[in-house]
């Protein structure tokens, strides 16, 4: 928890299957975030600035009183001399945030790679006090699910 703010920055680690690389493939494959993150109902690449800067754009369900959020993301991909990627984010418009940073990484880690997935998100809404508490579970979730879709298309591939 950062004092002050009503989310906490949430750290979720997972290791997967494969090499960092084609784990940042599939996931960049934004149109199919829909298909297996919970809540997300849309997301598409809205403005491409370069090969490795992109606006995304995300509709998402959320709990009531609210029916849905939407907001835009620019989101830049690195990539480090050890073989590890890094897609960064910070937000450029929001319905229902102030502001969205965070990143994932693919990294080696023993013939695997480890993703490590930061997010941090300031809310607008009066009522996002009341979901403080199910940030963090909501995420790792997330995070669970991608890992899952990466590892079945990833493994589907290779056969």
């Amino acid at each position: 928890w950062k004092e002050g703010f009503v989310w906490p920055e949430v750290t979720v680690l997972k290791v997967t299957d494969h090499s960092p690389a084609d784990n940042l493939k599939v996931f960049l494959d934004f149109a199919a975030h829909k298909t297996y993150i919970p809540e997300i109902l849309e997301s598409k690449i809205v403005k491409k600035i370069s090969e490795n800067n992109m606006h995304v754009y995300f509709e998402m369900k959320v709990p009531w009183p609210v029916n849905k959020s939407t907001y835009t993301t620019n989101n830049v991909i690195t990539k480090d001399p050890d073989g590890s990627h890094t897609l960064k984010w910070h937000l450029v418009t929001g319905s229902l945030i102030k502001s969205s940073d965070g990143h994932m990484s693919f990294s080696p880690y023993e013939g695997k790679t480890l993703i490590t997935y930061v997010t941090f998100i300031v809310p607008n809404s009066s009522f996002a006090g009341l979901f403080k508490n199910r940030v963090a579970v909501d995420v790792e979730v997330a995070v669970t699910e991608i890992t899952k879709h990466l590892s079945k298309t990833l493994s589907q591939k290779s056969l």
